[in-house]
């Protein structure tokens, strides 16, 4: 039983390798991550920088720019990491982007350069740093931001250029985030400057980030660089132009009593001041005297004349009558009356001469020999001189000082300030203006007495109703016309007048008065002697073409003192006052203002439109 058990066995496998030997053998197929022949064993692992993802496959990939493997066996490839990059294929690694680069993203196959404004120093970078403050960045691809140059700034981040310092400010070091303002006392002109510039001595600036610096004004001076203000001329001194270094002392003659003064005040009438560089001046002693400004010394008194107080600015003349023969007397009493004998008519007279013949003084003290004729100024030869009696003189009307009559109709002459009319004496301006003037249809009122020693006024009349020519106005320039002008206020009251009485007299080396055009005159006398009137001019025309104007003025420092004074003050608040130009031939021209242009206490100008 038992072999028979064992022969079946036998049997049995033997039964079993035929068929087992009957039945193909099927070959293994390759995994992914490995390649075979024909995609079957034997299979081989995937080398770096190669894949399969598939099964079965004959042959490996390459991984693609931009992807790497760096295993062996590998299915799948791995983007390169931002910071970077592989532009080839079949790479087992990345490479890393330089200093100057970046990659800010997976999978790239190159690198990009930092952009302008910004930089990266390291290697594999994803990102640049914008430049910081003071620096920038002009290039692309930069490892580093430069500083900015001297005279440069930058105040934001990521600049690919520095913005330059304006004038006016500058920048010394490198890599600064702003510009700094020239300090007082500097300046400076151009862009882009490390430093700025001292102020030269005569100049100043006194604020901070200047382009120039200023001129010291007059009345200042600086002498050293680089001031941020001028100092004051002292008292004493002074600086008459802008951009002085040092102030001048003032001359002999001259002074200032206040700081920062451009000119010196010349010594006034009756003063003197012998030094330089004074702030005074001083009076001059009795028996002296002064009569301009700017006196380095005082003149003694001539014979004839004395001085009684000090300052004098004229020395006082002794009186008709009397004769002076010593200089720098103090006192009247040193005047002696003339002789019996003699007289003399003048003041200030040094001696009297005799009685000529035909005459007689048998008193002393006279001031003219006593004779039969003429009667004296005002009076008339009323009785014939006999031998028993002089002539009989009696007195003129005492509006008249020379007369033909005792009657006020009878005058032959007037006083200085009137005129006369038909033998009647009568002011050249009234007590109000006078309703006959011929009417100008514009005319112009100025005074300015804005500073004391400078005054002046101007009057002007156009378009003239009334058709006149050059003998309206009269003669004066061989004749014996005078001219007057006259200022009323709003109440018609008189205010200011001026009388101009040089006919046929020589002003300077000049005529006074000359003809002009064909129907005008024109007065001129610079120094302005008549009231201080320099200027009168009359032009003669058919209606409405006649005109007249007049200008008068004062300046102490070239002794023009006469223009009478007070009159914007008299004009102030006043709307309609009248000016009229008057004549001693009858000419009277004449308007009332309508506008007032300035009323401010200093400066009156009103016209009529």
């Amino acid at each position: 039983m038992a072999h028979q058990f064992r022969v079946r066995a036998t049997l049995a496998a033997v039964l079993a390798l035929v068929l087992v030997a009957a039945v193909p053998v099927r070959a293994q197929t390759c995994s992914p991550g490995t390649s075979g022949p024909a995609g079957e064993a034997p299979c081989t692992s995937c080398t770096f920088g190669r894949f399969q993802p598939s099964p079965g496959q004959s042959l490996c990939l390459n991984c693609l720019p931009g992807s790497f493997s760096s295993i062996t066996g590998a299915t799948t490839c791995t983007n390169c990491n931002p910071g970077s990059f592989t532009n080839t294929a079949g790479r087992s690694s990345c490479s890393t982007c330089n200093a100057g680069e970046f990659q800010d993203v997976s999978g790239a196959t190159s690198c990009k350069g930092c952009g302008l404004g910004t930089a990266n120093p390291d290697l594999g970078a994803a990102l640049c740093a914008p430049c910081g403050l003071g620096k920038f960045s002009d290039t692309i691809g930069a490892s580093l931001c430069s500083d900015c140059a001297p005279g440069r700034f930058s105040d934001t981040p990521g600049r690919s250029v520095c913005t330059s310092c304006s004038p006016g400010f500058f920048q010394a070091s490198a890599g600064a985030s702003s510009c700094l303002g020239c300090a007082p006392g500097s300046v400076n002109a151009v862009v882009a400057a490390v430093s700025c510039t001292s102020c030269d001595m005569g100049t100043f600036q006194d604020q901070t980030g200047q382009t120039a610096c200023e001129p010291c004004t007059a009345g200042s001076a600086n002498a050293t660089t680089g001031a941020a203000a001028c100092t004051p001329c002292e008292a004493g001194k002074s600086s008459p132009s802008e951009g002085a270094i040092t102030c001048t002392p003032c001359s002999s003659g001259s002074y200032t009593d206040t700081p920062g003064q451009s000119v010196c005040t010349g010594c006034d009438l009756g003063t003197y001041q012998p030094s330089v560089g004074a702030t005074s001046c001083t009076e001059c002693a009795r028996g002296s005297f002064a009569d301009s400004t700017g006196h380095t010394s005082c003149a003694s008194c001539a014979p004839g004349t004395f001085g009684a107080s000090p300052g004098a600015t004229v020395c006082t003349s002794c009186a008709p009558g009397k004769f002076g023969a010593v200089s720098g007397v103090t006192s009247s009493d040193a005047c002696i009356d003339c002789p019996v004998g003699t007289a003399s008519a003048a003041a200030g007279a040094t001696s009297c001469p005799g009685c000529g013949t035909g005459t007689f003084q048998d008193a002393a003290g006279h001031t003219t020999c006593d004779s039969c004729s003429p009667c004296t100024a005002g009076s008339f030869e009323s009785a014939v001189c006999t031998a028993s009696g002089d002539t009989a003189c009696t007195a003129c009307d005492p509006s008249c000082t020379t007369c033909n009559g005792a009657g006020p109709t009878q005058c032959a002459s007037c006083a200085p300030s009137e005129r006369l009319v038909a033998g009647v004496c009568q002011p050249f301006c009234g007590a109000a203006p006078n309703p006959s003037c011929l009417v100008a249809a514009q005319a112009q009122l100025q005074s300015n007495e804005k500073k004391a020693g400078k005054e002046k006024l101007q009057l002007q009349w156009k378009k003239i109703a009334t058709a006149t020519t050059r003998a309206s106005f009269g003669d004066p320039v061989g004749g014996t016309t005078q001219a007057a002008l006259c200022i009323f206020n709003d109440a018609d009251v008189l205010i200011g007048q001026a009388l101009v009485s040089r006919a046929g007299q020589t002003c300077g080396t000049k005529p006074c008065w000359k003809p002009t055009g064909k129907q005008g005159l024109a007065y001129a006398d610079k120094a302005a002697l008549a009231a201080g009137v320099v200027k009168i001019a009359f032009v003669g025309g058919a209606a409405t073409k006649g005109k007249a104007s007049a200008q008068g003025k004062n300046d102490v420092a070239k002794g023009l003192t006469r223009l009478p004074t007070g009159l914007v003050a008299a004009l102030t608040g006043n709307t309609t006052p009248t000016i009229q130009l008057v004549t001693s031939d009858g000419l009277c021209v004449g308007a009332k203002m309508n506008k007032v242009g300035k009323d401010d206490g200093q400066q009156y100008k009103a016209q009529k439109k």
